[in-house]
């Protein structure tokens, strides 16, 4: 019986995957662990080649259970020795948790070196940087480094001096045998940095005229990091509440969010100061944690010339959209506060105001802050207000 009397078509019709283009192609490999985009090789001729000319490459051991972790690692070495595309755009290695230490550059051809624009370094327990003799990512703009526990303190640092062109520096809960000491040097190009969960010092010992978008979520701020932020668009940053003046006078006239975690309560004045600095602020979170800090909250008292504006900041009036409050307590200042940027933020989208009390059976004083939240007025007809009980 026909094909066309059976309603279907012919299903011995040609493969019209791999007629695809290479580029289409790759891209589809690009998707999959590297041992997959392999096994791909034995569909037909077409295929046989093609995971060599992978710009995206991905080593995760999980996708190898047969493999023991040793196995795994010679599996990366040589793989990457038949390597042939002129740039490896991303090359990510996943390890087990309780897998063998990894020593680089040693695990890597040296045509890796020069040709790498993306390191991800992920679930790594025990990594080493071998720096005798010498390496040099010339090309590497991108490194990501998240889980991993270096065996040298100086290991990590001596990986990122190597990237002398480095754009983008990602780091994420990142342990350090001995002192807990990150000293990032050769970062003049750098343009977005990530750390997180790191408890030990921060140096940068030059420094960052092209940085765009730096996010601190760290037990101890870098010193003197606030000088670095003179072209920063985007900014998360923790400060204690005296060091909020010093931001107002560092801060880019370009920044456009602005994400703040304040040890202790900021004045009003000093808040409004620090709007008047930031002319093109669209979203604005802050969030006082001083309801859990293991030191005394340091008062401030602003210099005379810090007061409030006698014209309402030009952010405020043209381009704030979003105003997040977290542990908002409801005393008097944080309430004029509020009511100040509500009345005055006229292109305001959405204002979320988390209410807190000290006593969490005290739910009636929540209740009466959020009702006296919706009762204020808003310039921004547009303004949708959020007022959830708690932020955890």
């Amino acid at each position: 019986m026909s094909a066309a009397i059976l309603g279907t078509e012919d299903v011995t019709s040609s493969d019209m995957i791999s007629h695809l283009p290479d580029d289409l192609l790759l891209g589809i490999l690009s998707l999959v662990p590297i041992s997959e985009a392999m096994n791909a090789s034995l569909l037909s001729k077409r295929w046989i080649s093609l995971w060599k000319m992978m710009p995206v490459l991905e080593y995760v051991e999980n996708s190898c259970p047969n493999m023991t972790s040793h196995g795994f690692l010679e599996f990366c070495r040589r793989s990457l020795r038949l390597h042939e595309a002129t740039v490896l755009k991303t090359l990510t290695i996943k390890l087990k948790k309780q897998s063998v230490s990894l020593i680089l550059p040693s695990c890597f051809p040296e045509t890796v070196f020069k040709k790498l624009v993306v390191l991800k370094l992920h679930t790594i327990f025990c990594l080493e940087f071998d720096v005798s003799p010498p390496v040099c990512f010339r090309s590497l703009k991108s490194l990501h480094i998240a889980h991993v526990w270096f065996r040298y303190e100086e290991s990590l640092c001596r990986l990122i001096s190597s990237c002398p062109v480095l754009e983008d520096l990602l780091i994420n809960e990142v342990r350090l045998r001995g002192r807990q000491r990150l000293e990032i040097t050769n970062s003049p190009s750098l343009k977005y940095l990530k750390i997180k969960d790191f408890s030990g010092d921060i140096i940068f010992t030059e420094d960052m005229p092209n940085l765009v978008e730096a996010t601190l979520k760290v037990d101890q701020r870098p010193k003197d990091f606030l000088r670095f932020l003179t072209s920063v668009e985007f900014l998360s940053i923790p400060l204690h509440a005296k060091e909020v003046l010093i931001l107002a006078d560092k801060i880019s006239q370009r920044l456009l969010h602005l994400d703040l975690c304040i040890y202790g309560k900021v004045p009003r004045n000093v808040l409004l100061h620090l709007l008047k600095h930031s002319p093109k602020l669209q979203v604005l979170k802050l969030q006082e944690i001083d309801h859990y800090l293991t030191i005394e909250p340091t008062t401030l008292d602003p210099p005379p010339s810090v007061c409030n504006p006698s014209s309402v900041p030009e952010c405020l009036s043209f381009h704030l959209r979003t105003f997040q409050w977290i542990c908002y307590g409801g005393t008097l200042e944080e309430k004029e506060i509020v009511r100040y940027i509500l009345r005055n933020a006229r292109c305001l989208k959405t204002a979320a105001i988390y209410a807190y009390s000290r006593d969490r059976r005290c739910r009636r004083k929540e209740r009466l802050m959020m009702k006296e939240l919706k009762s204020m007025p808003k310039a921004s007809t547009s303004c949708k207000l959020v007022t959830p009980r708690h932020y955890y």
